[in-house]
Order: structure tokens, then sequence, then C-alpha cells
């Protein structure tokens, strides 16, 4: 889980803009499934967008609507800054056991396009809290990137579904709490059977 009270962020309240932003976050760029977003990038026709990647690996593009982020450290300020200014998380992974960035796009109220891998399937609840593409659909991918940067009411229901949906599942503190109570019973347990054993011999 993550630390839901970093994640935060009032999103009804925040001042009008021309532009619809985009956030993909993924170390390695093209295991993440970025080279599928920047073929989205080329031949959208959508204008009105900016995608910001946060990636290690080293990215040419001559389009000035992407910015690259190659200094991010989780948890940093300005990632949290990224996610808070994003209007639509993306992340068309490869290969993916479970995305805490995913986590953390539905902590901020984002929506969520990914493709489905690995344990993606558990996190994002297809046309509810986001959208699930087959690996690789290419198609699929620009048109549900589409979508959402011409449906603000969309982006606005699946966002606010994501945050509560973390706030259910993927609250720290209370997994964290609801674990140690899970423990504690089975210690208890144990020091019955124990207590139990001792008595008949």
């Amino acid at each position: 889980g993550v630390d839901m009270s970093k994640w935060a962020f009032d999103r009804e309240n925040r001042p009008s803009k021309s532009t619809v932003d985009l956030l993909f976050v993924g170390g390695e760029f093209r295991r993440k499934g970025g080279e599928f977003l920047l073929k989205w990038a080329r031949e959208s026709k959508s204008q009105d967008w900016r995608l910001h990647i946060v990636t290690k690996e080293k990215i040419d593009t001559s389009d000035p609507r992407i910015k690259i982020y190659n200094h991010l450290m989780p948890n940093e300020p300005e990632l949290l800054n990224l996610y808070r200014d994003a209007d639509i998380f993306v992340l068309p992974t490869l290969g993916d056991c479970y995305s805490i960035a995913t986590i953390e796009a539905m902590a901020a109220g984002l929506p969520t396009i990914v493709f489905l891998s690995g344990g993606i399937g558990d996190i994002i609840k297809d046309n509810q809290t986001g959208f699930l593409i087959t690996p690789r659909d290419s198609d699929m991918l620009q048109a549900r990137i589409d979508q959402l940067i011409g449906d603000e009411s969309l982006r606005a229901r699946l966002g606010k579904a994501a945050r509560i949906d973390a706030e259910n599942r993927y609250d720290a503190v209370k997994n964290i709490q609801q674990t140690l109570a899970i423990i504690r019973q089975h210690l208890a347990k144990m020091d019955v059977s124990s207590s139990s054993k001792g008595t008949l011999q």
C-alpha cells in the first residue's frame, strides 16, 4: 500500500487549464511500454495535451509537448507534484508483477490506462477506475487515451472512483494495522495451544 495522506490532492478545485497532462512513470522505459506511448504521441489527432515521462532511460524526442524527467526518485516532492498536476496516468507496461506506480496514480485520483500485465488486473477495475488494454494493442491504447483527453467528466468519474478504491484497498496504515491484528490473533492461538498441551502433560 501507500501513504494515502501524501497523495490526497484536491482535484475538484484546481484552476482550469487548456491542456490535458498525461503522466508515465517507469524506470525501464521500453519494458514499461514507453514506445507505445511515443507512438500515440506521433499519431494522435488530439492536440491539447502534454506528456510527462518519468524514467531512468534517455529518450530522444523533438516534440515540445513531451517532457522527460531522468532524475526523480520515489516520493520526491517534484514527482508528487507531477501526479498532482496530471489528468491521466498511462502505463502500457509489457512486464510488471504489481505496479506501485499505478496504485500511486489511483491514490492521486487519476484515471489510469494500463496494459493488462502481471498483477495489474487485480489493481485496476476496467471501466470503473481506469481502462485495461490487451498488451501491445496500440489501436485500443490510442483510442482510450484520446477518449479520456476529450472527456473531462469521464476523467473525473474514473479518477474519483480510483481514489476511493485506493483508500479501501491500498491504505498502508490500515493494511499494516490489519496485518498486525491477524498476527496477534495467530500468536494468541499459539499461546492457548501451547498452554493446553502443557496442561495435558
